[in-house]
């Protein structure tokens, strides 16, 4: 990956050419990379690369304002998905929603995963 983002050059494996591109990556992690090249854990020249433009977001437990809207978002996205309609979630639902960010989104990608017809039991999520 190294030589890709510095030479724009890679060789494929088992090949003997040298393939040119020219690509743009972006990356993203919850590790602090620059701990990690300060303990030796993440190569320095590759952070160097890699750090052109950060942009730090807090984690979603820090921005407990976005939980509805990200709820909405993922809401409809799946029922587009599952060729349904969904016109409302209730206010209710979305205060309960709030208490777990990480089982939220577990529930989602699960429900999107299985196929659920009905989100019926978020309500269980949070312990209600």
């Amino acid at each position: 990956m190294l030589r890709v983002l510095q030479e724009h050059e890679f060789e494929r494996v088992g090949g003997n050419k040298l393939l040119s591109v020219d690509v743009r990556l972006i990356a993203a992690t919850n590790r602090d990379l620059q701990q990690m090249v300060a303990d030796r854990e993440f190569r320095s020249d590759l952070y160097y690369r890699l750090n052109v433009f950060p942009i730090l977001i807090p984690p979603l437990r820090e921005r407990p304002e976005d939980i509805p809207h990200l709820v909405k978002f993922l809401t409809y996205k799946i029922a587009r998905r599952m060729k349904r309609t969904i016109d409302s979630i209730p206010a209710e639902t979305l205060r309960m929603l709030r208490c777990r960010v990480r089982t939220t989104y577990a529930a989602f990608t699960d429900a999107h995963r299985r196929r659920w017809r009905a989100m019926a039991n978020i309500k269980g999520l949070c312990g209600y």
